[in-house]
Formats: structure tokens, sequence, C-alpha cells
């Protein structure tokens, strides 16, 4: 019944999103899964929220059971899909930490992080894995990696990601750091003012936490 209604109307999502919940219920081979969904997806429009949620919820069962199936559909979906590609870079990498730990999750970090489509969603989770045992100890010079990577890809339009990186070198760096940050933050911006004065009030609420 549900095969038969989504042949009939393959661009809706809701339908999908049943259809894929039931083969992962049921346990079926992942690579059949994984190749199924992919032909599915073709049809849609990943620009649609609906759509970019079937394609994490479908991901992140596909990476929970094998990792070389998921990254087959990232491959595919950075190719095909750009809307979606960053954020299941995203799903992987805590897949990764999860089953394999910190060095394994740098490993896929350090090569996804400069392959386009570019997305913040890797790196803010880079960020938090790196910092998850922050009051025992971290590796400042990783952490100051992930957020080099996103400032240099989001500088010039996040002020958020510049006023985590003041807050975060206010804890872990010196004053001159603070301050050299702060001047990056100010020149990347410049073409904005409003996204400057944006920067100044992130900086004081994180700088405040």
């Amino acid at each position: 019944m549900l095969e038969s209604a989504v042949a009939h109307h393959p661009e809706s999502t809701s339908l999908l999103t049943q259809l894929f919940t039931a083969d992962f219920e049921e346990d079926r081979e992942v690579d059949e899964t994984a190749k199924k969904f992919l032909s599915f997806a073709e049809k849609l429009d990943c620009k649609k929220p609906a759509a970019a949620d079937l394609w994490r919820m479908v991901f992140a069962n596909v990476a929970a059971r094998d990792e070389n199936a998921a990254e087959e559909m990232l491959t595919k979906a950075a190719v095909s899909y750009p809307k979606v590609a960053p954020s299941l870079r995203a799903l992987l990498l805590d897949r990764i930490f999860t089953e394999r730990g910190l060095e394994a999750a740098r490993q896929m970090y350090d090569a996804e992080a400069y392959a386009p489509p570019f997305g913040m969603e890797l790196h803010a989770k880079m960020i938090e894995l790196e910092r998850m045992d922050e009051k025992k100890s971290i590796d400042v010079k990783r952490v100051r990696k992930a957020f080099e990577c996103a400032t240099d890809q989001f500088g010039g339009e996040d002020p958020a990601v510049w006023a985590d990186l003041v807050a975060f070198e206010a804890t872990h760096g010196k004053g001159k750091r603070v301050a050299a940050v702060r001047n990056r933050a100010i020149t990347a911006l410049k073409g904005s003012k409003d996204l400057r004065e944006q920067f100044e009030l992130a900086c004081e609420s994180a700088l405040a936490k």
C-alpha cells in the first residue's frame, strides 16, 4: 500500500518519511535502502525544510548501520544536493565521534573542513566535540583550528562565530589574542555596519556567560 502510494507521489516527503521509517524499523539491508532513497531524492526539492529533514533522518539511520554507505550518500549529496550536504557532514562527524572517538572525528573533520559546499554545522559540531571535556582539559590548538576554518568561510557574514572565538580566547588565550580576533572581525565585517554592531552585542553576550 505504502509503496504504491509513493510510486504515484514520489515527491511527497510525508509518504517517503513513512516508507523509510518502516524500512529502518524492519531492519532492511542498509545498502539497498540507501540506494532506494537516492533514487527518490532526485525528485526532492532540498530547499524545503521537510525534504532536508527527510535527508537527515535517512542519513542518520544509514550512518548508524554502515558508515561506508553513509559516506557514499554524503558524496552524492555534496554533488547533487549541496543544500543538505553540510548538515549531513555534521551528523556523520558526530556518529564517528560516538563510535570511534575524538581522534577518528578529527581525521574526518580535517578531510572535510574545506570541502565544498561549506556549512557552519560541521565546524560548530567539531568545536562542540573538542570542548566536551573543557572542565578537564582541551586541545586549544584544535579548537582554534575549527574556529579558523569557520571564520575563513563565514567570517564575512556571521558575527556570532567571531564573538564565540573572542569568548574562547578570553578564557584560553591572552589579552592580545582577544584584541587580535576583535580587529580581524571588524575587518571581515567592514562591509556592513549592522553586522559590526551585531558582533559587538554578541561579544558582550558571549563574554558575560
